[in-house]
């Protein structure tokens, strides 16, 4: 049914047309039920165009139906003038539009067509061009959407629906489109259609054209440099049936929920507790704060209308505004910032409620395609990095999801500090897709290359790691670089048990602690600088369960796990909530009484490798923590912002479990005590550098003093 010569992408830049052809196809999977395939194209640009484009083809055994994904990438780098991210960069691609073509070997004699997926298809008239400009909400013009220029321009608020005699318009369509062809039926549909917008589709006699990036949206399409987008297109060639409206289905699908306690016991998900012991419900009212219809995630995004291809899925850092007036809040994205994919996927394996799975699925599209750096053009600290969320209490700007705007922040890029990837690790095990996969692996080579001495302009006066995969707020102790690094180079090896990543991860526990040196009280005295050492005893809790789950009870293993139960052990003495040093704090927000869920969190990991007396002094520490944060958090003005719940759902989960039993813990581990060399002093590449910098700069002066004064001696 497919006319191959006249079927394809194509896009268009400063009005000349560029076409694509397949280059190569892999079979990656072929099963009884699925296959799936990996397409490459190249395109006849010139070498200069750099853009990229490849799919995936999923076809289903029975039925008619293809899924394809087809993502459109710059593979340039950003110029990020002065560390600032705008848009409008030198590395960004301006597109007129980007259209997938399918064309028809026989006439369609008739159209139907909804915009509604329980509604009817009824016949239309072609041709037909329906384009989606905006989200048809109530903020569809929001400043989310500012250009390159810092303008909204989007022409209309919705849709506009044109045929051969009449036009319309209206909010938000998500359309199935239903042909008869002399060869027989066919049928198309865009997941998502409206959410990502602007979309169109056109319709006539002999071809059907997706609008990726349509004409005739307002601007210019900017794809930022590193940037890419992911379109879904659903086809049947044949008759669909699966439900009356052809494809209605593809858009709300069938949702295997799993049990929550075969998840837990397949150890997919290390410190997931084994347990059919429900979180307190004081825990569980809180979390739900995220599904309310006035303060939940939804809700959020209709208010700051985070839709578009570049925004859904993420949702607004609404707590970036707290000091702001509330009639001007903050443009601000959250990314995945405490990796709320996780929490998503954590609640969902909770309760099967499929509106977080739908949370988590839509962020994670999101995040791999425009949180993650796609260049190998820039420096190794930054290429296939991940954006963090917008610089805090300044607007976005023009700098969408790239952390630093043009104006009011210092600069800077990605950094290990905001290094997430458990969340798409679950969401590939939930789901199977593998650009989930890739992007989770992707950030644990990260960890490796911006370590990578030999990789930077340092590297001829010294090839030492550069450290920082490590660092936190300039220092290379316990802090949430190193701690998100170790966890990186984990969910990388748990994916592939590709042994670098285990091995890096124990290379930076290595450099950062060692549990017989004595800890210095400046983690509770400087609380800016190093609270977050809590997400680094977090990852060693993750590091010894996911090492005991491999039988590798080794010197590694003992070294991480003693110096988890040490620090533990100096928190009992030290740590209390953070509020009680409000004095110590900057900005002392709801934030940091979610925070106190990491201590929770820590001596649940305690506890877990512990024993009698001091399992038990652990999980009543624990249980302290958790009880302070659930008391307190409800009671705070923001406690519904994106950040605290998002630290709710991914920190507090096994507390909660922990707070109503701790029967379930399984026996401690039996790990032997060996003997640990000191740890030798770790000192960043740029250091040495500079040091030997120096030491040839003085040689080449003393030589030089030496041979003038042997000159002017022999002259004598």
């Amino acid at each position: 049914m497919l006319d191959e010569a006249r079927s394809g992408l194509a896009v268009t830049i400063d009005g000349r047309r560029i076409s694509w052809t397949v280059s190569d196809v892999t079979v990656v999977e072929a099963g009884p039920l699925r296959a799936e395939l990996a397409v490459g194209a190249r395109h006849d640009g010139g070498s200069d165009l750099p853009l990229e484009a490849f799919a995936t083809v999923e076809i289903f055994a029975g039925t008619p139906v293809v899924r394809l994904s087809l993502t459109l990438r710059n593979r340039r780098r950003a110029v990020h003038p002065g560390g600032r991210w705008p848009l409008g960069d030198p590395g960004s691609v301006l597109l007129d539009a980007a259209d997938l073509t399918i064309g028809l070997k026989s006439t369609v004699r008739g159209l139907h067509m909804s915009l509604d997926p329980e509604a009817t298809p009824t016949p239309i008239e072609m041709p037909v061009d329906l384009l989606q400009a905006s989200s048809g909400g109530p903020n569809w013009n929001a400043r989310t959407h500012v250009n390159r220029d810092g303008k909204v321009t989007l022409p209309f608020c919705g849709y506009r629906l044109r045929t051969g005699t009449r036009e319309e318009t209206g909010g938000r369509a998500t359309p199935n489109f239903a042909l008869d062809t002399d060869a027989g039926p066919a049928a198309v549909a865009v997941p998502a259609f409206w959410e990502n917008f602007p979309r169109s589709i056109r319709v006539d006699a002999g071809e059907l054209v997706v609008g990726l990036f349509p004409a005739g949206a307002g601007d210019l399409h900017e794809l930022q440099g590193g940037e890419q987008k992911t379109h879904t297109v659903v086809l049947a060639i044949g008759r669909d049936a699966v439900t009356e409206s052809p494809l209605a289905w593809c858009h709300d699908p069938i949702l295997f929920v799993p049990d929550a306690v075969h998840v837990a016991r397949t150890g997919a998900i290390p410190g997931l507790p084994v347990t059919d012991t429900p979180p307190r419900d004081d825990y569980i009212a809180l979390v739900d704060t995220g599904l309310d219809a006035a303060l939940g995630f939804f809700a959020k995004r209709e208010q700051a209308d985070e839709y578009g291809w570049r925004h859904f899925g993420d949702m607004p850092a609404d707590h970036e505004s707290a000091f702001q007036p509330p009639d001007r809040p903050f443009v601000s994205h959250y990314n995945n910032q405490y990796d709320p994919i996780a929490g998503f996927a954590l609640q969902f394996l909770r309760t099967g409620d499929a509106r977080w799975w739908a949370l988590m699925d839509d962020l994670a599209r999101h995040v791999r395609d425009i949180d993650v750096y796609h260049t190998s053009e820039d420096k190794a600290a930054y290429n296939g990095g991940l954006f963090w969320h917008t610089n805090h209490y300044v607007d976005a700007g023009t700098s969408t999801h790239r952390t630093y705007p043009k104006d009011g922040a210092a600069g800077g890029g990605p950094s290990a500090e905001h290094n997430y990837n458990l969340g798409l690790m679950l969401h590939y095990c939930l789901t199977g897709d593998r650009l989930s996969k890739d992007a989770a692996v992707g950030l644990g080579q990260w960890v490796i290359d911006m370590d990578e001495g030999r990789l930077t302009p340092f590297r001829w006066l010294s090839r030492a790691d550069t450290g920082l995969a490590s660092r936190t707020f300039n220092h290379q102790r316990p802090g949430r670089g190193a701690g998100h690094s170790i966890l990186a180079c984990l969910v990388a090896h748990r994916l592939t048990d590709d042994d670098r990543y285990l091995r890096k991860a124990e290379a930076i526990i290595a450099r950062c602690i060692h549990p017989d040196e004595p800890i210095p009280t400046v983690y509770v005295e400087n609380i800016e600088a190093c609270w977050s050492y809590t997400a680094f005893l977090q990852s060693l809790g993750f590091y010894v369960e996911h090492k005991l789950e491999r039988g590798e009870r080794d010197a590694a293993c003992s070294h991480a796990l003693r110096s988890l139960r040490a620090f533990a052990d100096w928190m009992t003495v030290h740590e209390r909530p953070y509020f009680e040093r409000r004095e110590l704090l900057e900005y002392p927000t709801e934030t940091w009484v979610a925070q106190d869920l990491r201590k929770a969190d820590v001596f649940y990991w305690a506890a877990r490798f512990s024993a009698g007396d001091d399992r038990a002094r652990f999980v009543a520490l624990a249980h302290r923590f958790f009880d302070y944060a659930m008391r307190t958090l409800p009671t705070m003005k923001g406690y519904w912002y994106s950040r605290p719940l998002t630290l709710v759902m991914t920190q507090g989960l096994r507390a909660a479990v922990l707070a109503t039993d701790a029967a379930w813990l399984p026996p401690a581990p039996a790990v032997e005590a060996v003997a640990l060399p000191p740890r030798r002093p770790f000192r960043e590449q740029r250091a040495i550098a500079v040091r030997r910098a120096a030491l040839i700069a003085a040689a080449g002066l003393i030589t030089l003093l030496a041979s003038a004064g042997w000159l002017l001696a022999s002259s004598l």
